[in-house]
């Protein structure tokens, strides 16, 4: 169980939870997309391929570390919401 849930421990039966996620949201005056040019395509069209053997390993291990990092922050609506149905909520609007 999470600590900080233990809190709300018998207090949520009947209740209907409201979970306020914070967002932000960046203002950008840039381009979602954008082309690239016969310059670039040619690079990305010369890269060769990088042999099984050869593999940056630290580079590879920093990016599993990364999306680890992600990965706890995506389960803990899921633990919010399994947590609620077991206390008796009625409902949990987001």
């Amino acid at each position: 169980m999470n600590p900080g849930l233990d809190a709300y421990k018998g207090k949520l039966a009947g209740k209907i939870l409201l979970m306020d996620m914070p967002e932000s949201h960046k203002q950008s005056f840039s381009a979602d997309a954008s082309r690239y040019d016969d310059a670039a395509l040619q690079k990305m069209a010369d890269t060769k391929p990088i042999q099984a053997g050869l593999r940056d390993t630290a580079g590879l291990s920093a990016r599993r570390t990364q999306f680890a990092g992600g990965r706890n922050a995506l389960q803990l609506p899921a633990i919010i919401k399994a947590f609620a149905k077991a206390e008796g909520t009625i409902a949990m609007l987001c």
